[in-house]
């Protein structure tokens, strides 16, 4: 598969791709983990439209976009902003991998690959030391990719959907 990247655009359009392939990505991984409530919840403040909107306008947020050659419709994307993690140190300037989400059957071709090095550039841009994410701690197939591309633990702390309290690995990666 030929792949397309650019950078999302603060329009209706992109904000319902946002949307889709957050809500898909992350009911597919973790809806099984939550509550129909709890997860609905989540899904409306995190990855709907609205919350999509919220992310173009709040300042140094990118988002990139993965698309099969000749289709509209992404298969992935990364997105970073100013890091607001605990663990960091704050003598290091950071920047923060927010997600990066790729839809099932996209995996292993090199996207999640290619987004992650836009991420670092996009890191490196802006001078930043560190590239810091924050990844759910049964997630073993991003913890592995993380940690493949130089990502080590900072610690953890507790991340809400909904009602329900999971632990959060912080990953941090120097880039100087």
């Amino acid at each position: 598969m030929t792949v397309i990247y650019r950078d999302a655009a603060p329009t209706p359009a992109d904000a319902a791709r946002l949307a889709r392939i957050g809500t898909e990505t992350f009911v597919t991984t973790f809806g099984h983990l939550y509550s129909a409530a709890d997860l609905g919840a989540f899904l409306a403040e995190n990855h709907s439209e609205a919350a999509a909107h919220a992310f173009f306008a709040k300042p140094g947020y990118a988002t990139r976009f993965a698309h099969a050659a000749g289709s509209d419709d992404p298969v992935g994307y990364a997105m970073v902003c100013p890091a607001d993690l605990p663990h960091l140190d704050p003598a290091l300037p950071a920047l923060e991998l927010k997600r990066l989400y790729l839809l099932p059957g996209h995996f292993g071709q090199g996207v999640a690959d290619a987004l992650m090095d836009w991420t670092a550039t996009v890191a490196r841009e802006r001078d930043m030391g560190v590239l810091a994410l924050s990844v759910f701690s049964e997630n073993h197939r991003a913890l592995r990719f993380y940690q493949r591309h130089g990502f080590t633990s900072a610690g953890s702390y507790k991340f809400r959907v909904g009602t329900q309290l999971d632990e959060e690995f912080v990953y941090v990666k120097r880039l100087a």
